[in-house]
């Protein structure tokens, strides 16, 4: 389930990364999010979105550091769901684990991670909160799952 929230996030962020640098007064540095991830595959993702709008379109994306961290703990996860073993024995490395374990409802143990319905739903309302902090409705798509059905089984 993490995986498919991070997926539909990540879309819906890159396409607004787009529809802002479109908009922007930046046009003589006007690049696509995709030719500036491909220019810096060094770095994490969410750190190339935040450089990204901070730096390349000059936007002012309304997140604190700790946002931005968990996003970029939430991609950990992710990326070790996606990509483990799913092995017993085979449980995060230490500064992955250490970011795993900063999620609320998120544990390690012998299988790997495990993570509550808690942290399911806390990340579908965090994904909207950061997409709704771009502005606009630009994001947003007509077949859009209904977050009230998510608040309604916490």
């Amino acid at each position: 389930m993490i995986v498919l929230i991070w997926a539909y996030f990540e879309n819906l962020f890159s396409s607004a990364a787009q529809s802002v640098a479109s908009h922007s007064r930046r046009q003589d540095r006007f690049q696509t999010f995709e030719t500036y991830r491909s220019k810096n595959r060094s770095i994490s993702l969410v750190l190339c979105w935040k450089r990204y709008f901070t730096e390349v379109i000059e936007f002012k994306i309304e997140l604190d550091e700790g946002e931005w961290q968990r996003l970029s703990d939430t991609l950990v996860l992710r990326n070790f769901i996606a990509h483990s073993s799913r092995r017993p024995g085979f449980p995060p490395e230490e500064r992955k684990a250490e970011a795993i374990l900063r999620l609320p409802g998120a544990k390690i143990n012998v299988d790997g991670v495990s993570i509550s319905k808690r942290l399911v739903v806390e990340s579908l309302h965090f994904a909207e909160l950061v997409l709704n902090r771009l502005g606009g409705k630009h994001w947003e798509e007509s077949e859009s799952f209904d977050l009230s059905e998510a608040k309604k089984s916490n």
